[in-house]
């Protein structure tokens, strides 16, 4: 349940940041960012899917690289699960 419940609201922020990417403030970055981590945090294919367009897309990485820096803890642990250069082994999550 706990899941489903992930899954939906990072379905919503992600789709509320794509809406906001437009406006003048990074707002919407931060929404996508933020997105994209709560469906990180419950799906191993959404993390395999992100990690493959972090190496494919070299501003999408730096921009989930510098988002990292200035995240809460959780956040930081879903964007280095993505990491296509980081040392994360998948057997610790």
């Amino acid at each position: 349940m706990l899941n489903i419940l992930l899954q939906i609201g990072g379905l919503l922020v992600l789709i509320a940041g794509l809406a906001t990417l437009p406006l003048p403030l990074p707002i919407g970055l931060v929404l996508i960012v933020v997105g994209l981590s709560l469906l990180a945090t419950s799906s191993q294919r959404v993390r395999n899917m992100i990690r493959s367009w972090r190496k494919r897309n070299t501003r999408f990485n730096e921009t989930m690289r510098n988002s990292e820096q200035n995240s809460p803890n959780w956040i930081k642990s879903a964007i280095h699960e993505t990491d296509p250069d980081g040392e994360f082994n998948e057997s610790e999550s």
